[in-house]
């Protein structure tokens, strides 16, 4: 009985998980890989802050209005997004957002 009593606890603690999706806003940040689309290269993993203004110090910040901060905010883990940037065409998945 404790047995499924717990289980029964742990899967609505899923649903509940589950249904509260985290979406990137100004002041996360977020940990996400990024895939040159139109290069043979290797995904490369990074971890940023979005902000609404840039400091010119810090090169881990992304702002709102630039074309990463715009393809990511407001998308959840999980979520893949492109966008392009000059020629180049960029994939993006977001891993984490804290």
């Amino acid at each position: 009985m404790a047995l499924e009593s717990t289980l029964t606890g742990y899967k609505e603690h899923l649903k509940e998980t589950e249904t509260k999706k985290v979406n990137v806003e100004i002041g996360n940040t977020i940990t996400l890989t990024m895939q040159f689309v139109d290069v043979d290269e290797e995904p490369i993993d990074l971890v940023v802050k979005l902000v609404n203004k840039a400091n010119p110090v810090n090169s881990e910040e992304v702002t709102l209005n630039s074309p990463l901060g715009t393809a990511i905010y407001h998308k959840g883990i999980g979520d893949k997004v492109k966008y392009k940037v000059n020629n180049s065409h960029i994939e993006v998945e977001i891993l984490n957002i804290v």
